[in-house]
Parts: structure tokens; C-alpha cells; sequence
């Protein structure tokens, strides 16, 4: 049997060759080494593994076993990951598949057999202590061994099946507590190794029996994985007893000289799984992700547990020179990962002046530090030219790196509007927008595209935009100026007076306000002007903003008549009547005449608005007036109270009626009288009306109250006459036309006496109640 044939299926693959070489660098110089934990099906997820094997003959078939029955199973080299769960839940230790079918896991919860790949397992233990057994080794589906034991005074027992578990034969040694742990065989006839705690065994006949073979160096610590290349082993050990219960110590022995002599390796981790690649380079593993390689035969070890993330690590194989998986919470796979050359990413070119440039990392990277920002997480911003360094944490290769980005902005689009100096128009007027300067194309807020755009007050543009283009598609906004377009209506001429003129007739014409300048088709430039003669009348305005704009055009009508009345108060156009007393009256005689030398003129009766004050004679009306002849009339005024009076009366004519206003004054009627009780009474009327001028409130009265005043006239004090010709005064407080008053008389009866500007005014009696 050649030396290539002697070598280990489980643990060695001597056939090829391992690229990284540590010390030396990498023939991948940018290439790291790095571990990613394998998404598997929900049901194992959270499982803790304790084997991981594959098909040495064809490696896209593997599985791994651990706590709780979990078997994991992938035909597709680790892509994909299934699960299947013994009934039971065993402790799983080891496990090793002869073909792409046939299996056999074991461990402290029995020895298991399956013939379809995993799916489906059968219990196939003998063994009555159960919970001394370990690993697992079968040369073929018939031939294989379990073993176990060793520790607290038990013998290291061997068991043996030459019909796939369906019989077993055992054999059984007494190295003192020396825990059994793994075997390897080669031939089901011939040589095998097997490990326990501090020593080695061998096999020459298939398993039949066995001896130790040599002694590893150190204590009889838990070793529970051997390795084997050649005349070289590699076993790790856990604690410093034969159960390895000291789980913060641990390390490795390495021998080239089929363990006459030992390079040990220690660690303040338990150490569980190994794995040469040849007589010098191997790997081990153990908890919070001591993973170690070493390519000089355990002279050096250094650690490579990127991206174990501190998990607990069980076994370990590699599939090939860059190719491996680890088992212990969760399943990882080993590979070279490119280390990235550049890992900083831009919002997509162009680099557009005006925009803010996203830069970001991707999520493989953490405690990333920009220099145009500090700490600000896998993004940030630029909005100028700028060189931008970032230093990030590479999560996958666990390495630190930078990396360097030029930003550079393209110009601003060298374009601008060309709006005209005026950007107040009048309400008819046009404006000419155009794009002028250096551009690729144009496009309007409403889409069009001509570099020239003309609009007036009802497509006004104020407040949109122009967006430009340069040849890189850079945009610039070019926003629209406010436009103000003169909004004032058509003005309306106001006539005030007749739109039909009799020949002296004259009426007058009103602009509206607020325009700075008028303009009449007459000539005129006054906001109103008087018209005597036919004809259509404008007026042209400018308004504040300088605009020009036409009013309406009035028409005003002539015909060919003149008025036959005329009359006249000594020139006056306003009847104005002497200061009349309360109850009497005063007149005012107006002269009419008949200016038609033909014809009798009739005057009918007049119009008075209020006819009570001022009035006339309604019985002597129609009164007929003969050509050219005159006669006289009396207006008269009698107020029933004091104040001002106004009216108006209107004689009618034939072409306009004679208007003439009335104003009258009425004062109060003034008594000095002596009583009989010899008592100087001196009383005053101001108003004879049915409804009084004053009025107290309540009545009777209780000491306060308040004095309602129908007009307003001047009270400058009160008092109270009582039946003995005693008086009073009032304290009295005005509100609007009210006077508040307050009196601390006896109940009784009192004459109130108000004292006006105009004299003494005596109410009704006022009863008081106290």
C-alpha cells in the first residue's frame, strides 16, 4: 500500500495543495481569507454542531451532526443547506458517509444508520452504556467501528460491524482515564489509528484489536479529533483530565514522527477539532472562534476566524486549497475573498453643479470615518468639488481600509433669461421671454421647448421656470421674475344729473379716483367736468403703474326746450328761516315766473320730502300763471321742537325741476310766571310733540335710575321739586344719550326739573319709593 493511499478520507486531502502560505503573503495579493456562516433551514437555524464531513470522492455532498439529532445536508457543495432531525433528539458527536447514501452518525445518544443520504436514520446501537460513546469511522456501508469509553475507571471499548450494524463484535482495553474519542481506518482488514486522552492507538487487522501506539505530550487531556498525513498527527486537547471539563484551556500536539516527538500548542480556549492538509500545514478549532493554522508543523500558529463572530467552533475540513467549513453554533464556509480595491460609491456621473453627490458604503463595512464629516455612518454628502478619504472596517476580511474619491462638479449651465428691462406691463400688452447663452436644450414648466416664448396677462409666467441642459444632461433651473400685468377694469363714467339736457341744461361727467392723470375727448384733464352740449363722452386715465387705460363711453342727449318757470328768493339758492319758537312759525316768500310769452304755465303742487316743519298751501295748487307774469308764494316753517330742521321742496318744470333746500331752527318757548304760593316758576317748552323729549326709568323710582334723552340736547343738571317747594339735586353720569342718576330723597312725590342750554325743561311727577 503506496503512502498516497495511507491517508486519512475523514481529516486529510493530500492531493492538493493549500494557497495561503501566513507569513510569507498570499500568491492572491489581494485576496483574504474569511469565513461567512451558512443560512440554513429554519428548523436547525439556532443548532449547535459538533462534525462536519463531505465526500472526499465527490465533495458537493456534506453534512454535519450535533445536540438535539440535527443533521444538516447539502448535494450542492454548501450552497444549499437542508435539515433532517433523528427521532429522539440524540447527542450527535461524529458523523462520516461512505457514499453519496450511505451513513452513520454517533455519540453519547446512539449510533445511527441511513441508506438514502440522511433523510431518514435508523437506531443501530448495541452498546448498553450509551453515554461513552463517541466517534464514528466505516470504511464502507458493512465494515466500521464506533468507540467510547475510557474515563472514571472504564475500559476504552471498540466496537466492530462487518454487516452494517446489524451485528457487533467489541473489544475492549484499560488505559487509566484515557477518554476514547476518534478513530480513522483504512482498510476493513488491515490499518487504522484511533485517540484518547493523552495517547495514540493502532490497528492492524481492521479494528479486530487494538494497542496504543504512542503517548501525546502533555496530560492526559480530552482529545477529540485525530488527524493523520503520513507519519504526521495532529490532535487538539481540551482541559487537563480525561473529560476535558476545564473549558478555558486547551490547545494542540503536532508530530511529524508518528509521535516520538511532539510540537504542543496551548490556548486559554478548549480546543475540539483538527484537520491536516499535509505533513506541515494544518488547522484547529475550538471555543470563541479559536481557529488557528499553522504551516510548520505546530511551530507557529497563527489565528484566521474572520467572520466567526466569537462562535464556538467544533470541527473543522477543508474541501479543497481554498475551500473549508467549520461546525459549532451555526455552519461556516472558508474561502479567499477578494479585498476590495475601492468601496466608496457615488450618486451615478454626471456630477451636476448645484446637486448633492450620496456617497455610501455598502453594508460589509462598519465605524466608517470620512474625512468631510467625521463618524457619520456608510453615508454622507458633498455639494462641491472635493477629495474625499474614507476609512472603513471591512467586515468580511477584517481588515481596516481606505479609500480615496475625487468629486468633481461640472460647471453650471451658462444660460440666463432675457426678460426685457419692464417686468410691469399694462393690461394688453405682450412680453418676449428668451433662454440666451450656451446650452444643449431647453424644456418650459409647460413642456415646450422654443428657445423664445411670448406671453401676455392671461398666460402669465410669473413664478415658473426654464430647466437648461448642457451636453451631460446637467440642469439648471433659470426661475421666471414675478410679471405684474396691469389689472384694472374698465372704468365707468358716473353721471350725475340728466342724461337728456334741455337747452340750458348742463350735467356732469365723474371719472373714477385713484388715477394719476385724465384725459377727456373734450380736452379737459379734471377727474370731472360739466357737459351742456350732445354728444358721446370718454375720458383716457393712466394709472399708477403708467398704463393707459379708456373708460366707457357715455351718451348724452339734447333737445330743443327751455324751463318756463323760474323763481327766486333774492338770488338765494337755499331757503334758510329765522329761529322760530316752539309752537310758532316764519315764512319765506319766493317769486315765480312765466318766462313763456305764449302760453299759461301751470304750477302744480310741489313736493315737500317730509311736509311737517315746512309746508305750503296745498289748496291753492294747480295754480295757473299767465304768459310773462309773475306771483308770490309763502313757504312757512313751524317746529313742534327745538334743533335744526331740514327738508327740501322741488317745483317741476319742463325740463328740470327747481330744487330749492330748507332749513329751519326751532327754540324753546321760555315762561316766567309767579305762582300763587308766590314761588318765581320760570319753565321752558322745547318740544310739543305727543312722544317726549326726556323719559325716567323705572317708574316708580327707587333711588336710581337713569334719564333716557330723545335728542340731544345739552342737560347740565337735574334737581327734584317736592310739594313744599323744596329742591333736590340729582347726581347724574351721561352714557351715549343716557344719563345715569342716583338721589337720596324721602319717598315721596317730586317735579324733576332738567336745567338745558336751552332753560328749565319740567317732566311728568316721579314717584319715589324707598
Amino acid at each position: 500500500m503506496f503512502a498516497a493511499q495511507i491517508i486519512s478520507s475523514k481529516k486529510i486531502i493530500g492531493y492538493m495543495l493549500f494557497a495561503y502560505v501566513l507569513g510569507t503573503g498570499s500568491i492572491y495579493s489581494q485576496k483574504i481569507p474569511s469565513w461567512d456562516k451558512a443560512v440554513l433551514p429554519q428548523s436547525i437555524a439556532n443548532g449547535y454542531f459538533l462534525d462536519v464531513f463531505f465526500l472526499p470522492t465527490n465533495q458537493q455532498f456534506g453534512w454535519a451532526c450535533g445536540f438535539d439529532g440535527h443533521i444538516a445536508i447539502t448535494t450542492d457543495g454548501g450552497n444549499v443547506w437542508n435539515a433532517s432531525i433523528i427521532q429522539g433528539k440524540p447527542f450527535l458527536e461524529s458523523i462520516h458517509f461512505v457514499d453519496s447514501k450511505h451513513g452513520f452518525t454517533s455519540g453519547p445518544g446512539g449510533v445511527y444508520r441511513t441508506i438514502d443520504g440522511g433523510i431518514s436514520w435508523t437506531n443501530i446501537t448495541s452498546f448498553t452504556n450509551m453515554s461513552q460513546i463517541w466517534g464514528c469511522y466505516f470504511v464502507d456501508k458493512d465494515n466500521g467501528m464506533y468507540v467510547g469509553g475510557g474515563c472514571n475507571g472504564s475500559a476504552q471499548v471498540f466496537v466492530r460491524t462487518t454487516d452494517g450494524g446489524n451485528s457487533w463484535s467489541v473489544f475492549e482495553s484499560y488505559e487509566d482515564e484515557s477518554g476514547l474519542a476518534d478513530l480513522i481506518l483504512y482498510d476493513k482488514n488491515g490499518l487504522g489509528y484511533a485517540v484518547s486522552s493523552g495517547l495514540l492507538w493502532q490497528t492492524q487487522n481492521g479494528g479486530v484489536s487494538w494497542n496504543v501506539f504512542a503517548s501525546i505530550a502533555g496530560p492526559r487531556a480530552w482529545a477529540e479529533e485525530i488527524t493523520h498525513f503520513k507519519s504526521s498527527f495532529l490532535t487538539p486537547f481540551s482541559g487537563d483530565d480525561c473529560f476535558g471539563g476545564i473549558r478555558n484551556y486547551g490547545g494542540a500536539n503536532f508530530t511529524t514522527d508518528n509521535g516520538k516527538t511532539w510540537n504542543q500548542f496551548t490556548t486559554n480556549k478548549s480546543m475540539f477539532g483538527s484537520f491536516l492538509i499535509d505533513e506541515k500545514k494544518g488547522w484547529i478549532c475550538g471555543d470563541q472562534a479559536e481557529v488557528l493554522y499553522t504551516s510548520n508543523s505546530g511551530k507557529v500558529w497563527t489565528k484566521i476566524n474572520c467572520g466567526l463572530n466569537n462562535a464556538n467552533i467544533d470541527d473543522i475540513w477543508f474541501v479543497n486549497d481554498s475551500l473549508g467549513w467549520a461546525a459549532g453554533q451555526g455552519i461556516f464556509k472558508f474561502s479567499y475573498i477578494d479585498l476590495p480595491v475601492s468601496f466608496i460609491k457615488a450618486t451615478p456621473k454626471p456630477f451636476c453643479f448645484g446637486d448633492t453627490v450620496k456617497l455610501s458604503v455598502s453594508d460589509d463595512f462598519e465605524n466608517v470615518i470620512w474625512n468631510i464629516g467625521g463618524n457619520t455612518g456608510n453615508s454622507s454628502f458633498v455639494t462641491k468639488n472635493t477629495t474625499v478619504i474614507a476609512k472603513a472596517f471591512h467586515k468580511p476580511t477584517c481588515r481596516t481600509i481606505s479609500d480615496t474619491l475625487i468629486i468633481e462638479y461640472n460647471p453650471p449651465v451658462q444660460a440666463q433669461l432675457n426678460v426685457g428691462k419692464d417686468t410691469v406691463l399694462c393690461g394688453n400688452d405682450d412680453l418676449i421671454i428668451s433662454v440666451d447663452g450656451k446650452y444643449e436644450e431647453l424644456l418650459w414648466f409647460d413642456g415646450d421647448k422654443a428657445n423664445k416664448r411670448l406671453f401676455n396677462k392671461q398666460t402669465n409666467p410669473s413664478g415658473f421656470y426654464v430647466d437648461v441642459f448642457d451636453s451631460l444632461k446637467c440642469s439648471r433651473r433659470l426661475n421666471i421674475p414675478s410679471i405684474t400685468w396691469s389689472n384694472a377694469p374698465t372704468p365707468l363714467i358716473k353721471l350725475a344729473g340728466k342724461q337728456i339736457l334741455c337747452n340750458a341744461d348742463s350735467t356732469q361727467l365723474m371719472a373714477p379716483s385713484g388715477f394719476v392723470s385724465y384725459t377727456w375727448n373734450t380736452g379737459e384733464t379734471q377727474s370731472s367736468i360739466y357737459v351742456r352740449e350732445a354728444g358721446r363722452y370718454y375720458v383716457r386715465l393712466i394709472d399708477s403703474l403708467g398704463c393707459e387705460v379708456f373708460s366707457d363711453t357715455i351718451t348724452i342727449e339734447k333737445v330743443d326746450l327751455d324751463n318756463y318757470l323760474s323763481a327766486s328768493v333774492s338770488g338765494k339758492k337755499i331757503l334758510e328761516f329765522d329761529s322760530t319758537v316752539i309752537g310758532g312759525n316764519s315764512c319765506i316768500e319766493l317769486t315765480f315766473t312765466n318766462k313763456n310769452a305764449i302760453s299759461n304755465y301751470i304750477l302744480d303742487l310741489p313736493f315737500i320730502r317730509r311736509n311737517i316743519e315746512f309746508s305750503m298751501p296745498m289748496s291753492q295748487f294747480p295754480i295757473f300763471i299767465k304768459p310773462l307774469d309773475s306771483l308770490k308764494l309763502n313757504i312757512c316753517f313751524s317746529p313742534d321742537s327745538i334743533g335744526i330742521w331740514r327738508d327740501t321742496i322741488i317745483f317741476r318744470d319742463t325740463c328740470s325741476s327747481l330744487i330749492f333746500p330748507l332749513i329751519g331752527y326751532g327754540k324753546p318757548f321760555i315762561a316766567d310766571e309767579l305762582t300763587k304760593c308766590t314761588i318765581d316758576l320760570k319753565t321752558s317748552i322745547i318740544s310739543n310733540r305727543f312722544a317726549s323729549v326726556f323719559d325716567i326709568r323705572p317708574h316708580p323710582f327707587e333711588g336710581s335710575g337713569v334719564l333716557i334723552a330723545h335728542q340731544d340736547i345739552g342737560i347740565r343738571s337735574i334737581e327734584l321739586l317736592d310739594i313744599y317747594g323744596r329742591t333736590f339735586p340729582m347726581d347724574i353720569h351721561r352714557s351715549t344719550l343716557d344719563y345715569h342718576l342716583n338721589t337720596n330723597c324721602p319717598s315721596g312725590v317730586y317735579i324733576p326739573l332738567i336745567h338745558t342750554s336751552f332753560g328749565i325743561v319740567q317732566l311728568h311727577p316721579l314717584l319715589i319709593i324707598r
